[in-house]
């Protein structure tokens, strides 16, 4: 889905709110590009990933904060729009 839709793909990961606090995982991702993919193709990196993890970092104080349900609401708010694009690939 990320070949066919890089266009969408990259606007949601590049999207300033979401670029500013959050960054996609590559601990579980491909050594090599993946059979019939260029390596040299500028989103290899993505097509490499074998799992889609969303990570920010958050103190541990945030935790005890009285608002801290609003922020992590807000967080899902921004992800949200990756989470429906992957939810689409595997339905189609």
């Amino acid at each position: 889905e990320i070949d066919y839709n890089i266009g969408d793909f990259l606007s949601i990961i590049n999207d300033a709110k979401f670029a500013k606090d959050f960054k996609l995982s590559t601990n579980n991702a491909l050594k090599n590009a993946p059979k019939g993919y260029d390596p040299e193709d500028p989103n290899i990196e993505y097509l490499k990933l074998k799992s889609f993890e969303v990570l920010k970092n958050l103190d541990d104080k945030e935790f005890f904060k009285a608002d801290i349900v609003n922020k992590l609401k807000s967080y899902y708010a921004i992800i949200y729009p990756l989470v429906a694009f992957l939810r689409n690939a595997i339905d189609q």
